[in-house]
């Protein structure tokens, strides 16, 4: 280990004393809102970490606080850590009813961005589950609700998911879906280009070459994978520049 790692690890110790400090104080102080914010720091360190024992003992201790606060803000933040915990676990049904409850909270706050990010989670599970009209159904609700408020940002994530799902389709022989998936992904690309936002850009022509290579334009697919593979590089994603790679090398085989 480096000595900058040894720095950065000391730190995120550090962090996680304090965390469980703040939450003792608050717990004295009895601030209940005090210790939700304290122990959910420390739940999201935990996820993170890959600590299952300990994360479920932290989301029973927020989900309680959250109860009797009755913020259903905070009570979204617990369901949606909930639902990415059960995710990771590949639970995706399960995943499904924790999420469709983060989003009836998201609702009851009144917060636009959790309520596009629990139809995206639910789209996804879905997706995971290889239910693509249930799938589509909420990548496209999630793409309704950025549109209508102008976040760019989340309406062009929305339409790569579309564009994942439709590809889906194409491939069980929906020749229909060509179309909208090309425009929905052309557009992803010209806004994160804009803006600046490689890792997205990244996704974006990945999914552009499973669209081609679907549709056996392998000479396309290879381009798209190929700067895929390039923007992974200069992110330092080592696991997805392989993955790219492979994915290009796959279509110079069937080329040469």
């Amino acid at each position: 280990m480096t000595q900058v790692e040894e720095f950065y690890l000391l730190i995120q110790k550090k962090a996680k004393a304090d965390f469980k400090k703040a939450e003792q104080i608050f717990t004295i102080l009895a601030d209940l809102n005090g210790q939700f914010h304290a122990a959910f720091a420390q739940l999201e360190e935990a996820v993170e970490a890959k600590n299952s024992t300990l994360a479920q003992e932290l989301l029973e201790v927020v989900r309680r606080i959250s109860k009797e606060l009755g913020d259903p803000m905070l009570e979204e933040n617990v369901f949606s850590t909930e639902g990415i915990i059960l995710y990771e676990q590949n639970n995706f049904q399960e995943a499904v009813s924790v999420f469709e409850n983060a989003l009836e909270k998201a609702k009851k706050a009144n917060f636009h961005k959790a309520v596009v990010n629990a139809y995206m989670n639910i789209g996804e599970c879905y997706y995971r589950l290889a239910n693509y009209d249930s799938s589509l159904k909420n990548f496209d609700i999630a793409r309704g609700h950025a549109e209508e408020r102008n976040d760019k940002h989340n309406l062009a994530i929305a339409q790569i998911n579309i564009a994942k799902v439709l590809c889906q389709n194409l491939k069980l022989g929906d020749v229909s879906s060509d179309v909208q998936a090309t425009h929905y992904l052309t557009e992803a690309i010209e806004y994160f280009e804009k803006s600046g936002d490689k890792y997205n850009l990244m996704i974006a022509y990945g999914e552009f070459g499973d669209l081609e290579a679907t549709k056996e334009n392998y000479d396309s697919a290879l381009i798209y994978y190929e700067r895929a593979a390039e923007i992974a590089q200069e992110l330092n994603e080592s696991v997805l520049h392989d993955f790219y790679y492979q994915k290009a090398q796959s279509m110079r085989n069937k080329l040469y």
